[in-house]
């Protein structure tokens, strides 16, 4: 009970224990630096000087040493700025990240758009959530777009599919996932340690075509075991270091 007193006797008088902490410290600093660092600074060679001369050769070297204080006050605050703003722009990130996760667990579709668009944006902003955002997106597509049961062994499409043989002309992935495979398909061009995990998808009628991106759509280093793309669309596209058994 003590300890919740004092720890609210604290956050009330917060800014008046700085202040009362504070102006001393910064007066002893700076009669610090304008007493004996200064003397320091100066040495033998304004010690053996008198009269005008000294006070004038004293005077200087205090200006030269509270112009370097102030520099390094505010390099040190430049600093901190800095440190504030990369943690900060981190938590948001980071939240950022959250949210989207959670919307592609909507029964809505526009919901799950704006997921898979939210983590694009997390995806080009922040190189360390590069992996994780790849392998949501790739886990998203993956059970999403699965027709057996979880857990089933990896099969041909024309043996898990045996009663789909034909597909018919406009038939295509659910919106979501086609944006989904689009942000992997434009994700930007970084150093990859794993291979994206596309095995046994269902996207017939997917449409990759590189005159629909600004730069070649590319779907390299992919597993795509035992996916259906059958009257897929995939012109242009770059599969280099795929599997595509």
């Amino acid at each position: 009970m003590g300890s919740r007193k004092a720890s609210a006797w604290l956050r009330r008088y917060r800014s008046a224990l700085w202040f009362v902490i504070g102006v001393p410290l910064v007066a002893a600093v700076v009669l610090l630096v304008l007493g004996p660092v200064s003397w320091l600074v100066a040495g033998d060679t304004v010690s053996v000087l008198t009269g005008k001369d000294r006070a004038e050769a004293v005077n200087a070297v205090r200006q030269t040493v509270l112009a370097a204080f102030a520099g390094a006050t505010v390099l040190v605050g430049l600093v901190y700025t800095a440190r504030s703003y990369a943690l900060a722009r981190r938590g948001q990130v980071t939240e950022r990240f959250r949210a989207a996760v959670e919307q592609l667990a909507s029964d809505k579709l526009q919901v799950r758009l704006g997921g898979v668009y939210s983590l694009e944006h997390v995806l080009t902003e922040s190189p360390q959530e590069h992996t994780a955002v790849v392998d949501i997106l790739a886990g998203y597509i993956r059970t999403t777009t699965h027709r057996g049961p979880a857990g089933e062994s990896l099969a041909l499409p024309h043996e898990r599919n045996q009663s789909h043989d034909t597909v018919a002309w406009g038939t295509e992935p659910p919106a979501d996932i086609q944006a989904a495979v689009n942000v992997l398909a434009r994700r930007p061009n970084r150093n990859e340690t794993r291979r994206v995990d596309l095995r046994s998808a269902t996207l017939p009628g997917l449409s990759l075509r590189h005159f629909e991106f600004s730069t070649q759509p590319r779907l390299s280093r992919v597993f795509l075991t035992s996916a259906d793309l059958r009257r897929a669309d995939l012109r242009g596209v770059d599969f280099r270091g795929s599997i595509l058994n």
